[in-house]
């Protein structure tokens, strides 16, 4: 994760996480794809940082898994979702 994320994190009090460990039916917003030629399939596909998605699914075994993002249905595998960043935001205390 980069200094500006962190950054971006400390203020804004958004949690990232991979998308591996968003629980289902939870809306977030894409942060960062890790790998340059990860980034440019996904972005290809629609999965562009910065827009909100929301995991629809994960499959029994975890792989793959469903996303919902710019009103299209996707399938990414585990080792894809791994690789991207989303945010949520925690309630303020």
């Amino acid at each position: 994760m980069n200094a500006s994320l962190i950054l971006l994190d400390i203020c804004t009090n958004l949690k990232m996480i991979p998308l591996t460990q968003l629980a289902p039916h939870t809306k977030a917003t894409i942060m960062q794809i890790d790998g340059e030629e990860l980034q440019v399939l996904l972005m290809e596909m629609g999965f562009i940082p910065g827009d909100d998605m929301i995991l629809e699914i994960t499959a029994p075994l975890g792989d793959p898994i469903s996303i919902l993002v710019a009103g299209n249905n996707l399938s990414i595998r585990k080792s894809e979702a791994e690789k991207v960043w989303v945010s949520i935001e925690e309630a303020r205390r």
